[in-house]
């Protein structure tokens, strides 16, 4: 039997910047966590902390990434 190696292409995660993963991994994360949320009945405030650090710290976060570009190109 012929044994052939599977070589995974993965050349695309290398086009994102760090900024670009921080996001998909904040959204793939919220995703999770509402998820959860729905289905586990959490309590009603534990959707606000799902959304500080899932939703608005990475906003903050690309909102200043914008202000130092154009900061910069100033």
């Amino acid at each position: 039997m012929l044994y052939t190696r599977v070589h995974w292409n993965v050349s695309w995660v290398e086009s994102f910047s760090f900024g670009d993963k921080l996001f998909i991994l904040a959204h793939v994360s919220a995703t999770i966590s509402l998820a959860f949320f729905i289905t586990e009945a959490w309590h009603f405030q534990i959707y606000w902390y799902i959304f500080m650090f899932c939703n608005a710290l990475p906003e903050l976060l690309e909102i200043f990434m914008i202000w130092k570009r154009r900061i910069m190109r100033l």
